[in-house]
């Protein structure tokens, strides 16, 4: 187990950190083709599309992924129905709700640009069940090098189109383009792998029943990973929010790759720990956690001191702006780096439902530490309210997890504790860097 667990760990980290790679390389040739305000109008475009996807999410991929049926073919032909069932259902949505969401937010592009990025969603229905079988066995080296593969094609595309175009349009084009590309080649990672139209109505339920907590808290999750930009995107102006969209992507890097890890690695390996009954359950947890919290909380101190600078040396003057609110949302983002590891033993041993009350939480917590930073101090007061909202929700993970014995107090408080010490000082001493 744990062979198989530092050998899925390290294909994850090497395709995840060569796609961040990519998509940040990417992302400093996209800004010199185009102006802020494309990237701030995309930013609507993608929280359309991540709601719409998060509020009819009910977990077919985590249950085929726990399920013992995983590998029945029948099981896995019903789950790919509902996923094609689910893409179309997820498009004509999109068309629905581009008329309000463009009037809501004064931008009437979004009018035609939803609807033809929302296309992503009914082409993705199409990938192959051999996507969750691999991830069901942490057989993870096709997964990573389909997963690059379609990402650099993708992303090549979008800067011909952006080069081409210098409109926002290369960017929702260049975003379908690449799920094309991913959906038709995955129906070639197992070989003989074929997905059917099927329909078993107990593998259906089966899968429903599992899943109907993970609606309630993938839902939730949107106003978690998306909330402040829905906010933020009402009292900023476009080019502002494209600014704040460019920090993000900088200040996720390393929340981004742990929840790759828990996806790909810790979930199925802490579900076999907890159906085996494995009495150095905690044990194994801790060195697990301890290890991710050395090799990803620094990255965020880093990023936190020195956001400003690496801001100006990267970009170009226009998006000068994003590094104040980099350093702002790379300190918050030091809550969930701690956090993340242990939130996923929730849906290992099968407790969607506590899952589900863990992300209400949080979403309320985003919403009240938000609402309290316009009080006090506007967009600056709303950037740091979202930071602190990583920090504050600590005590509900704590509360969720406790009854599994796997809470640890000193480990988390621990880093907690450290990093506020050297981002405090570290800021004391160096400035604003």
């Amino acid at each position: 187990m744990k062979k198989l667990a530092l050998h899925g760990a390290a294909w994850t980290v090497l395709g995840f950190g060569t796609a961040q790679a990519c998509r940040l390389a990417g992302n400093l040739v996209l800004t010199r083709l185009l102006a802020p305000e494309a990237f701030g109008i995309m930013v609507l475009v993608e929280m359309v599309l991540a709601g719409i996807q998060m509020f009819s999410d009910f977990g077919i991929g985590a249950g085929v992924v726990r399920n013992r049926r995983g590998n029945d073919p029948q099981f896995l032909n019903t789950a790919w129905t509902l996923q094609v069932m689910r893409g179309a259902g997820l498009w004509l949505t999109t068309c629905i709700a581009a008329i309000p969401i463009s009037i809501i937010y004064e931008a009437p592009i979004l009018m035609q640009l939803i609807p033809i990025a929302g296309m992503s969603a009914l082409i993705g229905g199409f990938t192959s069940t051999s996507v969750l079988s691999l991830r069901r066995d942490v057989n993870l080296k096709p997964l990573v090098l389909w997963e690059i593969s379609s990402q650099i094609f993708g992303l090549l595309c979008m800067i011909a189109l952006a080069w081409y175009l210098r409109s926002v349009w290369a960017l929702a084009l260049g975003g379908v383009i690449r799920v094309a590309v991913a959906a038709t080649t995955s129906q070639y990672l197992i070989p003989g792998r074929k997905p059917r139209f099927a329909w078993e109505h107990a593998a259906a339920l089966e899968l429903v029943n599992f899943g109907k907590w993970i609606f309630l808290s993938t839902a939730l999750t949107f106003l978690i990973q998306w909330g402040d930009r829905s906010l933020l995107g009402l009292f900023m102006t476009k080019p502002m929010l494209g600014l704040f969209a460019t920090a993000t992507i900088w200040s996720r890097i390393a929340v981004e790759v742990l929840l790759r890890l828990n996806t790909q690695v810790m979930f199925p390996i802490y579900a076999d720990l907890f159906n085996r009954g494995d009495p150095l359950l905690r044990k194994k947890l801790f060195k697990a956690r301890l290890g991710l919290a050395i090799a990803f909380v620094p990255p965020m101190w880093a990023l936190s001191l020195g956001g400003q600078w690496m801001i100006d040396l990267l970009y170009d003057p226009r998006y000068a702006e994003a590094g104040w609110m980099l350093q702002i949302l790379a300190a918050g983002a030091v809550g969930a780096v701690i956090s993340v590891p242990a939130s996923s033993i929730l849906l290992a041993v099968g407790d969607s439902k506590r899952h589900m009350i863990l992300q209400a939480g949080r979403g309320l917590v985003l919403i009240a530490c938000i609402s309290a930073g316009v009080y006090l101090g506007g967009v600056t007061g709303m950037i740091i309210g979202v930071a602190a909202s990583k920090i504050v929700d600590y005590p509900l993970l704590a509360w969720s997890i406790r009854r599994y014995q796997v809470w640890m107090p000193a480990l988390d408080l621990g880093a907690f504790l450290l990093s506020g010490m050297v981002i405090l000082g570290g800021h004391a001493y160096f400035g604003n860097i």
